[in-house]
């Protein structure tokens, strides 16, 4: 008995702090609970009540804006991530991150955008959901629905990338991100004519954005094909050209320079046969030595 006493007490102690989950979710539990009391705190006041009425207003005229803002800059920047002429590849990971968070801000505008449309009346839940089903501009809001469906598609595809990549057809990838889009341009019309009349520089804004976007695609376009172009064209030309298996590589000797051979007269400037601004191929050098 007096050893078991001894063996348990030379037993280091259990460590019961809590783990690094359990107090992020203390902390989120805990902020979450403040946040939900200071606007019980807030809404039962005057200038609370006024607060939240302002706040209410604002994001049922801008939320619809900010997020068909923040879906032209995922575009945009989206496209102008792809460059391989001009950027990087530092530069072109740092645009796919700003890319990706634009991308993410305009999925919680849409939201507000919709749940605000609906608690004033200007939409039914249905029209949430079902497109061309509202009562007024049945199109034009129709169109929002379809471009909110859109939305989340592209970004579903955003977040399942690295599944598309382990699959066994990864250009599926390409046919469902490149929604994005169809939804940036029927967003454009919806924002144009489901609501109130835009003013000039909102026009003026929108064909920018619409320019530079097509500037951007037949950048894109182009240097695309034009690689294609290149290998196409290397491949028949015999420019590109497989060593099989189990026989050495030829590798060619350097030819000498010409201070080995002076400097080549205006009459006498060939050697083997070609002038020295040529380059010589294998078959002037002759069989290759054989390796000891």
């Amino acid at each position: 008995m007096p050893q078991a006493k001894s063996k348990r007490s030379e037993l280091p102690p259990v460590n019961r702090s809590p783990g690094p989950h359990h107090t992020r979710a203390r902390v989120l539990l805990l902020g979450g609970a403040a946040l939900a009391a200071s606007l019980v705190a807030v809404g039962v006041t005057a200038p609370g009540r006024s607060a939240i009425a302002a706040s209410h207003r604002f994001l049922e005229f801008y939320s619809g804006v900010f997020s068909l803002v923040a879906l032209s800059l995922t575009v945009l920047i989206g496209l102008a991530a792809t460059d391989r002429v001009v950027l990087g590849i530092r530069h072109r990971v740092l645009l796919q991150a700003v890319h990706r968070s634009t991308a993410t801000t305009a999925l919680p505008f849409l939201v507000i955008h919709v749940a605000t449309k609906v608690l004033e009346g200007h939409a039914h839940s249905l029209d949430a959901v079902l497109p061309f089903m509202a009562s007024h501009r049945r199109v034009y809001i129709g169109l929002g629905t379809l471009a909110s469906y859109l939305l989340i598609l592209a970004a579903w595809t955003g977040v399942a990338r690295g599944r598309f990549a382990d699959s066994a057809h990864p250009g599926r990838w390409r046919a469902l991100h490149v929604t994005a889009y169809a939804c940036w341009l029927v967003a454009l019309v919806h924002g144009l004519e489901a609501g109130r009349s835009a003013k000039t520089w909102v026009l003026v804004s929108y064909a920018a954005c619409l320019i530079l976007a097509w500037l951007a695609v037949l950048v894109r376009l182009h240097v695309t094909l034009s690689r294609r172009l290149r290998v196409a064209k290397a491949r028949t030309s015999g420019t590109i050209q497989t060593v099989d298996a189990g026989q050495p590589a030829l590798v060619a000797e350097p030819l000498p320079s010409t201070m080995d051979y002076g400097d080549p007269g205006p009459l006498d400037a060939t050697y083997s046969g070609r002038s020295f601004g040529q380059t010589a191929s294998t078959r002037d050098l002759g069989a290759p030595a054989q390796l000891n």
